[in-house]
């Protein structure tokens, strides 16, 4: 069993959450069900690690509620900041013996992800199970990532209630535990008009606190639209959030370019307190926010080239299918590329790719799109008829004709066929196969 360095710390965190031995919430297991539903998988757990057990907070497609540590995955899977994979429990030495193994539930594949919280520490995992192995790719790690992120999300939002709630056992009490958060917070009475506000709040609005006090639902939100880009969509956001019911909360996400740039969570709380019943909390999300842009991205470039992805185009072509206006495309596939990476190796044909694929995005008019299909072969996916996606094929032709590499002179051969429907594609791979049978370099369409 992996010994963690900062366990006692780590033990602190778990209790701060005050989450061990809850009942099950329904924010939870809406999570464990979506892992199930999208990773294809019969079992998903969130699970808590203390001194001695693993404890389920929520459960899918198993009926434990908890195991001891020392046979458990995820106590593996804690010691890392990355997702855990074990595509076959039978043969990896550290788990073939595992009681969880050789026994209920009979685990075979394993994918757990740790649930980091903002100080650090990894309280537990999201994990999804298999009882036959299988293999998982780098995009089904992403999404249990993503996922996980969003339980340590619930559990954040879990503790801000907590904290809201022990408002009865005194104000000052309560200032004081506020005033030490990095969260801005924010109270309001009835009438939604601010009474107070802790030092966070000040620094996040750029204002003296007492400044605030005694605002107005309109002069709060107004501040607050005036410190992002479109006021509009925040004057909306602002008014919808307040439609919660006692003892409930709401989210929502504000990108704000004032007094610097960040991505602040607005959650506002509704308490049971006549004479302060609301509460909001504003907690910067800016790093998660950037991961998942990273994540969304990735989704849809192709590594290599910088290009979008097959996925990615299919997604234009569904997009300018849906929409007015004749839509062609255009099949490119390098020449004899298999002679480049045997006569020159990987690395040379890769720089090939990436070439071409400069030399498509160069000659690209604004509202086209261009991404790499597959292999050796890239799409653009063109707003216009048969002769506008042939005038663009042929330049693109002329353009890696001219291109100067280390593997020599390079060409393509290019398909081009307008299109309606999407399965309609193939027309354009069979002029394609008409071009490379005809000598290649040139296009048909």
């Amino acid at each position: 069993m992996p010994v963690l360095p900062d366990e006692a710390e780590r033990l602190a965190e778990l209790r701060r959450f005050g989450v061990l031995d809850s009942a099950r919430e329904l924010a939870f297991d809406r999570i464990t069900r979506l892992a199930s539903s999208i990773l294809e998988t019969p079992i998903a757990l969130i699970t808590l690690l203390d001194e001695t057990r693993q404890w389920f907070k929520s459960a899918q497609g198993l009926t434990l509620t908890q195991t001891p540590r020392e046979q458990a995955f995820c106590d593996h899977a804690i010691a890392s900041t990355q997702t855990m994979v074990v595509p076959d429990a039978h043969a990896d030495p550290r788990f073939v013996h595992n009681p969880l193994v050789t026994g209920e539930p009979h685990i075979r594949f394993y994918a757990g992800a740790p649930l980091t919280t903002p100080a650090g520490f990894n309280l537990g995992t999201l994990c999804v199970i298999d009882r036959t192995p299988r293999a998982f790719s780098a995009l089904q790690c992403q999404v249990l990532a993503d996922l996980a992120a969003l339980v340590v999300d619930e559990l954040q939002l879990r503790l801000e209630r907590a904290l809201a709630e022990r408002r009865a056992e005194g104000l000052q009490q309560i200032v004081t535990l506020f005033n030490a958060l990095p969260q801005g917070v924010v109270l309001f009475d009835a009438a939604f008009r601010c009474v107070w506000a802790n030092d966070a709040m000040g620094e996040i609005f750029d204002l003296p606190v007492k400044q605030m006090l005694g605002w107005t639902p309109e002069e709060a939100t107004a501040h607050v639209a005036s410190l992002c880009l479109d006021p509009e969509a925040v004057l909306q956001r602002m008014e919808a959030m307040r439609d919660v019911s006692p003892g409930e909360s709401s989210a929502a996400v504000f990108e704000l370019v004032r007094p610097r740039h960040r991505v602040m969570r607005r959650t506002l709380h509704r308490l049971s307190d006549p004479d302060r019943p609301w509460l909001a909390m504003w907690t910067d999300i800016s790093d998660e926010d950037a991961q998942l842009r990273r994540s969304e991205h990735d989704a849809v470039t192709d590594p290599l080239t910088g290009l979008p992805n097959r996925r990615a185009g299919e997604v234009a072509l569904a997009h300018a299918l849906a929409t007015r206006g004749p839509v062609s495309i255009v099949l490119f596939d390098v020449d004899h590329f298999k002679l480049v990476n045997d006569r020159f190796g990987h690395p040379v044909g890769d720089e090939v790719l990436r070439a071409v694929g400069h030399a498509l995005m160069d000659v690209a008019r604004e509202g086209d799109v261009v991404c790499r299909w597959g292999g050796e072969e890239f799409v653009a996916v063109v707003r216009a008829g048969v002769e506008g996606a042939r005038v663009l094929a042929e330049r693109v032709r002329e353009a890696v004709e001219q291109l100067d590499t280390r593997a020599g002179r390079v060409t393509v051969s290019a398909g081009v066929a307008r299109i309606e429907r999407f399965d309609e594609l193939e027309r354009a791979d069979e002029r394609l196969y008409e071009a490379k049978h005809a000598g290649r370099n040139r296009v048909v369409g």
